[in-house]
């Protein structure tokens, strides 16, 4: 079984460099700003990431973007309770 892999950037404001990703498999789901483009690459036929199969998977889209958000409430929901914790 290929791991699943999770990742999120940020950046300043107005410019808006955030991104979240998933990689599960041979599929990565790219969430580019604040959800103001989607895109799914096959990324074991597609290593360059030029072909966008967003349109061609409604179901795949779903469940990896379910995938991440679960994650993000995850690791949000630890980092706060660390800093509740923190001295």
């Amino acid at each position: 079984m290929d791991p699943t892999l999770y990742w999120r950037t940020g950046g300043p404001i107005p410019v808006n460099m955030n991104q979240k990703a998933i990689g599960s498999g041979e599929w990565k789901l790219l969430i580019d700003g604040a959800v103001t483009r989607i895109l799914l690459f096959n990324v074991q036929t597609d290593p360059g990431e030029r072909e966008d199969w967003y349109g061609r998977r409604p179901d795949l889209v779903e469940r990896l973007r379910k995938q991440l958000s679960d994650w993000e409430r995850e690791v949000d929901s630890d980092a706060k309770a660390a800093r509740a914790t923190a001295p």
